[in-house]
Formats: C-alpha cells, sequence, structure tokens
C-alpha cells in the first residue's frame, strides 16, 4: 500500500524530467549573452543605417595613382632643370677657379653635416629601440608585482621558515597541516617569479642609466651638427656671391628657377592631395566598418530576444505539464494493472472450506 500512494524517486524524476530543446548553434552565442550581465556595449540599440557603403578600393588606387603619375612628373622636371643648371656649371667649373674651391668647400662641409645627421639620426634610432624595450620589460615588471606580493627571495624564505616552526610548535588537524603545505609550495613556487622581477628591476635601472648616456651623445651631436651647419651657411652664401659674379646675366635662369619653383609646389600639393585621398578613404572605411559592426549588434540583440521569447513559452509550457502531473494519481497505472491482476487470478482459486 504504502508503495501504491508515494511513487517512487526514479518515478517522480521520470515524470517530471522537462524534455530537452537541442538549440541550433548560431543561438549558443545568444543564450551566452542573456545570461551574461548587461554591459555599454550590450545596450539596446535601433536598426542601424545599412546605406553606408563599402569604399570602392580599385577607385581610390586609380585616383592614388593619377596623384602619384603628377608628382613623378614634377619631380622629373626638378631633377632636367638642375641636369642644365649642372651642366652650365661645369663648363665653368674649372677646380683651380674661385668657384670652384668654394663649391668643393660647400660640397665638404655638406658631406660633413650629413655624415653628422645620419649619427644623430642613429643615436635618435637607437634612444626609440632603447625606449620600446624599456616600455615592454616596464610592463613585465609591473605584471610581475601584481602577480606576487613578496618583495626578494629572502623574504620568502623567512616567511617559509616561520610557517615551518608554527607547524611544528603548534598541534595542527590534517587540514590546517595541508592548508600549510599549500602555503609553503606556494610560496617555493613564488621564488623564481621574484627574482624574475629583481632582474628585470634592475635592468630597468640599467637601462635609465644608458639612456641617459643616449641622450648626452644626442645633445652632443646636435650641437656639433648645428656648427657645421652654419658653416655650411656661410660658404653656401660666398659661394653664391661668386658664382653670380662669374656668371653673368642668362635670361633663361629666371624662368627656369620659376618653373622649378612651381614643380615644388607641385609637389607640395599632390601630397597634400595624396593625404587627403587616404584620410577620406580611411574615414569611409571606418564608417562602413562601425556600421556593419553595429548591424552585427543589432542581429545578435534581435535574436536574443526570439530567444527570450522562446525561453518564455517553454517555461510556461513546463509549468503547465508540472501542474497536469500534480493533478494525476500517483500510481494511477499500476493499481489498475495489479487490480487486472488480482481479477484474474481470482478465476483460478478455489475458495478452502471453512
Amino acid at each position: 500500500l504504502e508503495s501504491a500512494t508515494h511513487p517512487m524517486p526514479a518515478e517522480v524524476e521520470k515524470t517530471s524530467a522537462e524534455p530537452e530543446v537541442l538549440e541550433a548553434p548560431a543561438m549558443a552565442a545568444v543564450a551566452a549573452a542573456a545570461a551574461a550581465p548587461a554591459s555599454e556595449e550590450e545596450k539596446e540599440i535601433e536598426k542601424p543605417d545599412m546605406n553606408v557603403k563599402k569604399p570602392d578600393e580599385a577607385e581610390f588606387n586609380a585616383a592614388l595613382e593619377a596623384v602619384q603619375a603628377r608628382l613623378d612628373a614634377h619631380q622629373k622636371r626638378i631633377a632636367e632643370i638642375k641636369e642644365t643648371f649642372d651642366a652650365r656649371e661645369n663648363v665653368r667649373n674649372a677646380s683651380s677657379s674661385e668657384s670652384g674651391q668654394a663649391r668643393a668647400r660647400l660640397n665638404e662641409l655638406r658631406s660633413q653635416a650629413k655624415a653628422l645627421s645620419n649619427e644623430r639620426n642613429a643615436i635618435y634610432t637607437e634612444i626609440s629601440e632603447q625606449e620600446d624595450a624599456r616600455k615592454a620589460r616596464n610592463a613585465a615588471v609591473t605584471d610581475l608585482r601584481k602577480a606576487t606580493p613578496w618583495a626578494s627571495v629572502e623574504e620568502i624564505d623567512r616567511a617559509i621558515k616561520e610557517k615551518e616552526l608554527y607547524q611544528e610548535t603548534h598541534s595542527l588537524s590534517l587540514v590546517q597541516i595541508k592548508k600549510l603545505m599549500a602555503e609553503i609550495k606556494e610560496m617555493q613556487q613564488a621564488k623564481p617569479r621574484v627574482k624574475e622581477l629583481n632582474d628585470a628591476t634592475e635592468q630597468l635601472k640599467r637601462d635609465k642609466e644608458a639612456q641617459n648616456v643616449l641622450y648626452a651623445r644626442l645633445k652632443e651631436k646636435g650641437t656639433e651638427v648645428n656648427g657645421v651647419r652654419e658653416l655650411e651657411r656661410k660658404a653656401a652664401e660666398e659661394y653664391e656671391r661668386i658664382r653670380k659674379k662669374e656668371e653673368g646675366n642668362r635670361s633663361d635662369v629666371p624662368a627656369l628657377l620659376k618653373e622649378r619653383d612651381e614643380a615644388k609646389k607641385g609637389i607640395v600639393a599632390c601630397r597634400e592631395e595624396s593625404r587627403r585621398l587616404r584620410d577620406e578613404h580611411n574615414a569611409q572605411k571606418r564608417a562602413y566598418l562601425e556600421s556593419q559592426r553595429l548591424m552585427k549588434r543589432w542581429q545578435l540583440q534581435e535574436r536574443k530576444k526570439e530567444w527570450e521569447a522562446r525561453e518564455a513559452e517553454r517555461a510556461a509550457r513546463r509549468k503547465e505539464r508540472e501542474a497536469e502531473e500534480a493533478k494525476r494519481v500517483p500510481w494511477e497505472e499500476e493499481t489498475a494493472l495489479c487490480d487486472q491482476l488480482i481479477v484474474y487470478l481470482g478465476r483460478y482459486t478455489v475458495a478452502l472450506p471453512k
């Protein structure tokens, strides 16, 4: 009777179990997004504008090539004008003449200035590389400091000895002993990180000292460059004075100089136009990518809403099934089977005499 009126645990589990609903792979991300707390990026948004067009790379490249072609033409014309001036200059540029000596002096100073500038640029590069390495090492030191509270290996050894002494002088339970041993093991494992932290800190100090030396060299080299540039400027003025005196009047020189200046202005304009084209293209590309990103967010948001609606519907159906199961008589089917068995067996039994 007891088994007929009280359902077994397995039967309860069987009758109250909810049928599993398999979601599509695309809904896994929606379910995860629904379960996670909403952040600033996950706030509900309106459907974005999909009229933002993807920039045409071929059109952009064609425009850049057209600008580059004009720039090359200006540079070619400047080179031609320079060749014209050089050819005329070579005719009168005897090494023994006054202008030849002035030119040799000017070229010598220019070579010196160029060599010093290259040395200074090399120092700039070395400083930049060392600064990048120092920043990376500083970030690593910061991470190591966050990862371990210890300042030195000696401090860890002292803490381990204190733990061991505490274990030896106190009566501890097995749980306490395991916890203490785990803390000691963690301290032992922290030693390499502390040593690495100390080595990295020392390397940072050495990097700072090396950087100070490089800045001192850079300052010294800058002084040398400025001195040679000043001598170069004076030599250029002297050479120009001598050249004009020896050259005399040439009718086409002003026109060539003007054409050269116009070509230089054209080069500047081409570079500005190229920069403008790149900026506009990048802005269009960023706008397109942003619209695509917002559309993905909006689609995920809509799928999340659909998923939540289906979840609510499944929860309602689950409650209805549970209410129907609660109304049923426990072991109703099994009791009916037992009654049928009694009736059936009654056909084959004989009443005993009293």
